[in-house]
Parts: structure tokens; C-alpha cells; sequence
């Protein structure tokens, strides 16, 4: 699978998280309880998937070689990307915050994971469509078979640092498990 395959792959599994985290807080506004377990996997995934695996694949090794290509790395779309990872990583940790509240039985930190949740959901999902239909695209023109079956090893070689065989399937798992139970 090329590079730019894996991610946009990724993509998939971050929309079905996303999927969730939406249903999860429509419960949370009509002021139904939710599983702090839950929210922790979701946040869990966040962490350890988005942002230790996905963002680490485009910032380290996918923006360098673009930008050696001659792609701007500064006013165009890396930096737009990198902008937007930087949201995330705001975004996330105040949604954890939240959460720890929320299970320590604060339940008016339902609010501020909502508030957080849809913002973060709404620009998770227009960022991996833009990369989808333009960065990913830049990816393909500019770099030979060579640099992308090299990212991809390299791509292999994270996942398995950050997120081992047996922890990516618990994942996935967990993800279908959040699914069965929160989406019609």
C-alpha cells in the first residue's frame, strides 16, 4: 500500500472515532449519562492514534520530504496542516481535562466536552478532507515510488514503536465496541 494510502486509511479510522465522539455527545446534551470509560477510550485513541502516530507520520517524515520537493512549507497547505495539528493538541488536552472532571463525577464538564467535541470534530473532519483531496494528492505528484514505499516502511516502523501490533488491534476493537454501542 503506498504512503498516501496508509493515510487516508487512517482517515477511515479516525472518522468511525469521530462518528462516536458525535453520538456521545448528543447524549451528554440531552443530559443522558455516558461511560467515563468511554470518553476515555475516545481520548485514548485521540492521543495515542492521531496524534502520536498520524500527526507524527505527516510532521516528521511526509512535510520534510514535501518541502525538499519544493512544496512551501510556510503559507501554504503543510503549514495550514500544521496549524490545524496544533488545534488538536490544544483541543484534546482541554477535552481530557473535561473528561477527568466528568468522571470524577462533575457532570457539568459534560458541557465543556460537548463545546470541545464539536469543534474538534467539525475541523478533524474538514483538515483529513482537505489532506485527502489536496495534500495527499501533492504527495502523489511530487514523490517518486521510492520516497513513498519509504515512507511507508517508515510509517510501519512508528506504528509499531508508538502502537504495537497487539495494542493497534485493541484499538480497533475498542473502536468497534464504540460503534456497536453508539451508533444506529
Amino acid at each position: 500500500m503506498k504512503a498516501s494510502e496508509q493515510l487516508k486509511a487512517d482517515h477511515g479510522i479516525i472518522k468511525s472515532v469521530l462518528r462516536v465522539l458525535a453520538q456521545a455527545c448528543l447524549r451528554l446534551e440531552s443530559g443522558a449519562e455516558v461511560n467515563p470509560e468511554d470518553l476515555r477510550q475516545i481520548l485514548g485513541f485521540q492521543k495515542g492514534f492521531l496524534l502520536k502516530c498520524h500527526v507524527v507520520k505527516e510532521e516528521v517524515y511526509l512535510f520534510p520530504l514535501l518541502v525538499a520537493a519544493g512544496v512551501p512549507r510556510d503559507g501554504g497547505p503543510i503549514g495550514a496542516m500544521i496549524a490545524d495539528h496544533n488545534t488538536f493538541r490544544d483541543c484534546v488536552a482541554r477535552m481530557d481535562g473535561a473528561v477527568a472532571r466528568y468522571t470524577s463525577g462533575e457532570r457539568s464538564a459534560g458541557a465543556q466536552i460537548v463545546s470541545d467535541a464539536q469543534f474538534y470534530i467539525t475541523l478533524l473532519r474538514e483538515h483529513s478532507d482537505r489532506e485527502d483531496d489536496v495534500l495527499y494528492v501533492l504527495m502523489d505528484v511530487n514523490l517518486n515510488t521510492q520516497q513513498q514505499d519509504e515512507l511507508a516502511r517508515q510509517f510501519d516502523l512508528l506504528e509499531e514503536q508508538e502502537i504495537s501490533p497487539d495494542r493497534h488491534q485493541e484499538l480497533l476493537d475498542s473502536i468497534e465496541r464504540l460503534e456497536q454501542e453508539y451508533l444506529p
